[in-house]
């Protein structure tokens, strides 16, 4: 059995994996209701439980790490990679929660395109945590991929903001769907900065321990 950087009473490296499930499983589907928009109410509803469980299991690795006086790695870190983890829910929460209000389901290709984004940078993510827990520390073709998700979504969105934005004549209908979607637009914003930045949290601490 090869060596944990997490203690097995704590069991905070299972801790961790719980939670980023519950990322990657968010972000599939705001990839679904982007790709294949249909019970947008319901599946918002769906990424809501979603980011409950999470902070569930965000309060229990605060709570195992009160308890234990010992840990492997430092405890700032384990609460970074708790936090970040945990913001990277929220907002996917607020994008689903915005996604689902939707009354006229037109989804513009960039949302399609960000959405998707952010599926491959989560599940990169994710093979990166799975990475704390073993001798293997080498992650920079996962951390490649994660980069070259964010530069095409940074991209995407200068793309999509400056055409939304374009002088000229609209309709109050038109306008609000503008609104709308420029608000949708900053939290997906918002969720590909968070995502990166956990990414190179959970870097910065594999690289630490190497």
């Amino acid at each position: 059995m090869g060596f944990s950087l997490f203690p097995k009473t704590a069991k905070f490296e299972q801790l961790f994996m719980d939670q980023m499930a519950q990322v990657v499983a968010s972000a599939r589907l705001l990839e679904e209701m982007c790709h294949k928009p249909a019970e947008l109410k319901e599946r918002s509803l769906a990424v809501s439980e979603m980011e409950e469980k999470g902070s569930e299991i965000s309060r229990e690795i605060s709570r195992q790490l009160d308890l234990t006086f010992i840990t492997p790695i430092d405890r700032e870190d384990i609460h970074e990679i708790n936090k970040a983890t945990d913001k990277v829910l929220d907002v996917f929460k607020q994008i689903a929660s915005r996604l689902g209000a939707l009354t006229k389901v037109d989804i513009p290709p960039a949302a399609k395109v960000l959405t998707s984004n952010l599926r491959i940078m989560v599940e990169e993510t994710q093979a990166m945590l799975a990475h704390l827990g073993t001798k293997k520390k080498d992650v920079r073709e996962h951390l490649a991929l994660i980069k070259q998700a964010k530069r095409g979504s940074d991209l995407i969105l200068i793309e999509a903001l400056t055409d939304m934005y374009e002088p000229r004549e609209v309709s109050n209908q038109d306008l609000l769907v503008i609104i709308r979607w420029s608000r949708i637009y900053d939290r997906l914003e918002r969720a590909v900065r968070r995502t990166d930045h956990l990414a190179e949290v959970i870097e910065g601490v594999i690289l630490k321990n190497a």
